[in-house]
Order: C-alpha cells, then sequence, then structure tokens
C-alpha cells in the first residue's frame, strides 16, 4: 500500500534536519511491517524505513547499530506510533547464478560469519525450532480442512514427505530468517550486501543457506534444477553432513507448503495455481534423493 503522507514526511526531514545536503524523497518499495524511502543527498543516498510496531523497530535498530548499518537521526519519532531507521543505501541487482564469482561467495560467507557472531541474547528471542513448529501448524491444517484440495496434499504429499524427517540436535546459533535472492545485493564492483535483517532469530545456519541454494536452483518454481543444485553445493563448499543440508531442505519445503495452504485457506486460489503447487512439492522428494546420495 502506498504511503499517502510523504510531504508530511518530507518536512519533518526538513524540519528536524535529519541529512545534510537534503535533496529529494521517493519511495522504493512497502515491506511487510514497513515503509521504505530513498533520501537522495548532495553527499549520497540512504535508506529510510518507517516501522510502526516498536518492538521490531527495537530489535532491527539494535542489529543494525551492531553490524555497524545504523545512520543516527536527530529524532526517530516521526509520529506517536511510528519511527524512522536510516541505513546505507545500496545500489545493485539480487543476486543471481551470473554473479556468483568467487569473491562473491566469499564475501556473503563472510558477512553471514559477523550476523552469526551478534550477541543478541538482550532482544530476548525465543529459540523456537521452526521446522517442528511448522509441522505441527500444517499437521493442525490439513486435520482442519477437509477440501479435496487439503486431501490431495495430506495423502500424497505430507504422510510422505514426514517419513524419514531429519531432526538437529546442535546447539542453535543466530541466523537470517530471511535469506533470499532478494535480500542479497551485488554493487557494480561484484561485492555482496546483506540486506533485511528484520526476522533475525535462532536456528540452524543449513536452514538459510539452503533456502538460498534452493532458490536459485528454480525449485520454488517449475523448473527445480538438481544439475545446477549441485553446482551451487560446489561452489560454496558448505560445511554440512548430507543430513543438515536435508534438515535445510525440509525447512524451505515446509515453509513453502505452508504459506500456500494459509493463501487456499485464507483466499481463492485457481486450480492452475494448486497443480503447480503439487508439481513443485514434488521436487522435494527429488531434491531429498539427490542429498541421500552424497
Amino acid at each position: 500500500m502506498k504511503f499517502t503522507r510523504i510531504n508530511e514526511l518530507e518536512n519533518f526531514i526538513k524540519n528536524k534536519k535529519l541529512f545534510k545536503g537534503f535533496v529529494s524523497l521517493s519511495e522504493i518499495y512497502t515491506g511487510g511491517s514497513s515503509y521504505n524511502f530513498c533520501v537522495r543527498t548532495k553527499t549520497g543516498k540512504y535508506l529510510l524505513k518507517i516501522m510502526s510496531r516498536s518492538e521490531k523497530f527495537l530489535r532491527l535498530k539494535y542489529i543494525l547499530n551492531k553490524l555497524g548499518l545504523l545512520h543516527e537521526v536527530a529524532d526517530e519519532n516521526f509520529s506517536a506510533k511510528e519511527k524512522i531507521l536510516v541505513m546505507p543505501f545500496i545500489e545493485g541487482k539480487k543476486i543471481s547464478r551470473k554473479s556468483l564469482s568467487v569473491a562473491c561467495v566469499y564475501g556473503l560467507k563472510e558477512q553471514y560469519r559477523q550476523l552469526q557472531e551478534l550477541d543478541i541474547r538482550q532482544l530476548k528471542i525465543s529459540e523456537i525450532n521452526s521446522l517442528h513448529r511448522s509441522s505441527c501448524e500444517i499437521d493442525q491444517i490439513l486435520q482442519r480442512e477437509n477440501s479435496l484440495f487439503f486431501k490431495i496434499i495430506r495423502k500424497f504429499f505430507w504422510e510422505k514427505m514426514k517419513e524419514g524427517q531429519v531432526v538437529l540436535q546442535g546447539e542453535k546459533t543466530v541466523i537470517h530468517g530471511d535469506f533470499t535472492e532478494n535480500n542479497i545485493l551485488i554493487d557494480k564492483q561484484g561485492k555482496p550486501h546483506l540486506i533485511d535483517f528484520e526476522q533475525v532469530q535462532y536456528g540452524y545456519a543449513v536452514e538459510d543457506w539452503m533456502y538460498l541454494l534452493l532458490q536459485m536452483s528454480d525449485f520454488r518454481k517449475l523448473t527445480g534444477s538438481l544439475r545446477l543444485l549441485k553446482n551451487l553445493l560446489q561452489k560454496f563448499n558448505l560445511p554440512y553432513t548430507a543430513d543438515e543440508l536435508l534438515y535445510g531442505a525440509q525447512s524451505f519445503y515446509w515453509r513453502l507448503l505452508l504459506r500456500r495452504l494459509h493463501n487456499n485457506i485464507h483466499r481463492k486460489v485457481s486450480v492452475r495455481k494448486n497443480i503447480c503447487l503439487f508439481i513443485i512439492l514434488c521436487g522435494y522428494f527429488r531434491v531429498q534423493k539427490f542429498l541421500r546420495q552424497k
């Protein structure tokens, strides 16, 4: 939804003198819990984010500050319920297979390592087994809903997907939580920039890495390729066992399935889209077999 008070925001920026050499303000996109703008100044650009949920604002502010990405402003209280966060504006394109140079892979792994080293204990983020939680929620939905779509999912996919489910017992660490192509930008020099830290949480890093690699191998589409996945695993050289990689793949498919189940509950979804989902879910069994052979 478009931000309707952009003139008010521009006046706020000017009156509070938030930026030296302010030139212009433009809305770039709306996130799930924020409005986002590009602020142009005489010396550079900034990303300005307006957030209304104080808990998420404080979490993100803390993380950006620890990562050295927070740009301090004179007044962050845009209104009684809305706060402002400012950070560097990254000029770049989302990561792609073509942009994966050796230096790019190394840079991304190094940024992820820095994220994992964050001390976020004071944020009081619960250690939640997201895969177990997703599994329980999928079970509940499929037991409650009785349409043909849900019956097909339950009988031909979900029960088979749960067979041989991997459970990890190791200590959880800080993970990104939304480690997708859209949240990794590559600048003109080929340097990667990890962005959007609103979903940072405790978990297993392999969940993040396998989500990214499966997405880049087109497994969110009908054209998922094991050849591409194999090449990406070789390029990234991730230090995980086959079971750990399978756990990450399960996390990817469980999240995808849960999102689609919610869509079918809350809105009318075409038969074509449901058939596409069936084909996409078949990809899990291909990935499972491939990883079991590693």
